[in-house]
């Protein structure tokens, strides 16, 4: 277990359904073992496993006892919530959820959305003095993304700090360098955005945190009436910057400048990889967020039930609600310290991080591609059944130790077929599996042996007898039936076969589904002998239980016999008395 990695395995159970793997949109996730394990200098921290999870064992770090510590050692600490707090915490009001984040220590709450509209303002400035194609940089997992796994577009990364980061700067401009910052949302990513660089954000809590540590400390907002002294500060402004978790975003078109955007980093990888840099599209902003719908589709959201639409329409009401009631607040009024967007870039300094080179020769891939089963390009099916996408992307995972060929479900299949045929094989007895439509499934040569030479042909020439209507075979057909529409566990038979004495004994493999039939020829002397003794051993036990059933009969009777006896004795002799 990693608990310096904001998504971790919690404990060593992993429930082997590999889910996590074929859901990871950058395959951060290896196979050792037979157990699943994060790779966190692959990971971008979108948090897609901890949803995935079947198990549950994957979790992401609870940051909640280091929010204590800064509080603590801290005269002043400060709530950065994300504005769609109101789509996590529906109907509550706003003096409602400030006061439940002071009643836990928070010295001051602010909303992010502040630092959304420094971002936005920034950005426009930027766009207009480098025409062209851009990305927003605001989602800090496809900030990661790019930086991993595209650095070639790392150039058209605006160059601006997150709305989380450019909040706590706001903050610290306002209540002193000495505050600590603590960011709330829904995004697994704020964790890791948090620790890689001090200044900015000191902890990051999902709501799923804000919820648990609520519940530690038994604060409800149903005890909570509500006081008016209780504020944002600043109070947010009613503008569409309170709409930044959202996938369809808060800026339109602006002074020639497009704004386009997309969620899910799926769909957003696809995007980029059909992206021209060339600026054939004009000046485009890619606004783009690694959570499917935005932010308030978050993987460290508390509510799983809603989905992405109900939480955009809480949010959207909401700003509605503002925009009819508030007064806008202008940006000099909110920020002068930030009128220079210099302050908001980010530093020259910023480290460069890059993905673990998975590159691989063409003969490793092959022979990879071998030991799988795969000689030819048209067996590579491409099902991303292993989660990989492609055969030979699954190859090269192969070759790096990161999976195992048991990922593979066609390999699996096939191993697992030719096992069993193999067994079947060496098994001397004939043996034939039959479905609930008395079709066959499978069966061994010694099997059509016995049905003669005619048989053997046909089983020989095609894929033995699948799929052949086991009543044209054999005339013991009605076992299997009997069987299968009774439901017993099984049913043993001595029938003629072409001349030859066999022993049959059919059993259940999956009751009322299919069945299995192994046959003994009692004309060979090595099953006969096992026959002889095994059917003596039985008479032997059947006549031993009549004489123990006779022994106890005769006891009884003739203790019976002597109380009867004794008691005309003792009545001859009273009676001699008199």
């Amino acid at each position: 277990m990693n608990e310096q990695s904001p998504v971790f395995i919690e404990r060593n159970d992993c429930g082997a359904c590999f889910r996590c793997l074929r859901e990871c949109p950058v395959k951060a996730v290896r196979i050792r073992d037979g157990q699943a394990k994060i790779v966190p200098d692959a990971c971008v921290e979108c948090g897609v496993c901890v949803t995935s999870c079947a198990s549950g064992v994957i979790r992401l770090r609870d940051d909640v006892a280091r929010v204590r510590n800064l509080m603590r050692d801290s005269e002043v600490c400060v709530a950065s919530l994300s504005p769609q707090w109101v789509s996590e915490f529906p109907g509550i009001e706003a003096h409602r959820m400030v006061e439940a984040l002071r009643l836990l220590g928070f010295a001051r709450v602010g909303e992010s959305s502040e630092g959304a509209r420094m971002l936005a303002a920034a950005e426009r400035k930027y766009l207009t003095e480098h025409p062209g194609v851009h990305v927003s940089a605001r989602c800090p997992a496809v900030w990661k993304y790019i930086r991993k796994y595209r650095p070639e577009l790392t150039s058209k990364l605006m160059p601006f700090l997150s709305p989380a980061r450019l909040h706590a700067l706001a903050i610290r401009g306002r209540w002193g360098s000495e505050v600590k910052v603590v960011h709330i949302s829904a995004c697994p990513a704020s964790k890791g955005e948090a620790e890689s660089r001090p200044g900015y954000v000191d902890a990051a809590l999902t709501f799923r945190d804000l919820r648990r540590w609520m519940n530690q400390e038994g604060i409800a907002f149903d005890l909570i009436p509500g006081s008016g002294g209780y504020r944002m500060e600043p109070e947010p402004a009613p503008g569409p910057e309170m709409l930044y978790p959202l996938e369809s975003g808060f800026r339109g078109e602006e002074d020639g400048v497009r704004f386009v955007s997309c969620s899910g980093l799926e769909r957003v990888s696809d995007l980029l990889r059909r992206f021209s840099p060339d600026g054939r599209w004009g000046t485009v902003c890619l606004d783009l967020l690694a959570c499917e719908g935005g932010c308030v589709g978050g993987n460290g959201r508390m509510e799983r039930g809603k989905s992405v639409l109900e939480k955009e329409l809480l949010l959207r009401t909401e700003y509605d609600r503002r925009k009819n009631q508030g007064k806008a607040v202008s940006e000099s009024e909110e920020f002068p310290q930030m009128t220079d967007s210099a302050g908001m870039r980010i530093p020259p300094e910023a480290e460069r991080i890059e993905a673990e080179d998975l590159s691989v020769s063409e003969s490793e891939m092959l022979e990879a591609l071998e030991r799988i089963g795969i000689g030819s390009e048209r067996e590579e099916l491409d099902c991303d059944g292993c989660g990989f996408g492609t055969c030979r992307r699954f190859a090269k995972a192969l070759c790096r130790g990161y999976a195992e060929p048991s990922l593979c479900f066609p390999y699996v299949r096939r191993e697992a077929e030719n096992r069993f045929a193999a067994l079947l094989d060496r098994i001397p007895s004939g043996v034939m599996l039959v479905d609930d439509r008395l079709r066959v499934v499978d069966a061994n040569r010694n099997f059509a042996s016995m049905l003669g030479a005619e048989a053997e042909t046909a089983f020989d020439a095609g894929s033995g007898f699948r799929g052949t209507d086991v009543r044209e075979l054999v005339p013991f057909h009605r076992l299997f039936s009997d069987l299968l529409e009774n439901g017993e566990e099984s049913i043993e038979r001595d029938v003629q076969l072409r001349g030859k004495m066999v022993h049959v004994s059919v059993y259940t493999v999956r009751r009322n589904r299919l069945a299995m039939a192994v046959a003994r020829n009692l004309f060979v002397s090595e099953v006969r002998n096992d026959e002889i003794v095994k059917r003596s051993q039985q008479v032997i036990r059947e006549n031993m239980e009549t004489v123990r059933k006779i022994a106890a009969l005769l006891g009884e009777n003739a203790s019976r016999t002597e109380a009867i006896l004794r008691s005309i004795l003792e009545s001859q002799s009273q009676e001699d008395a008199r």
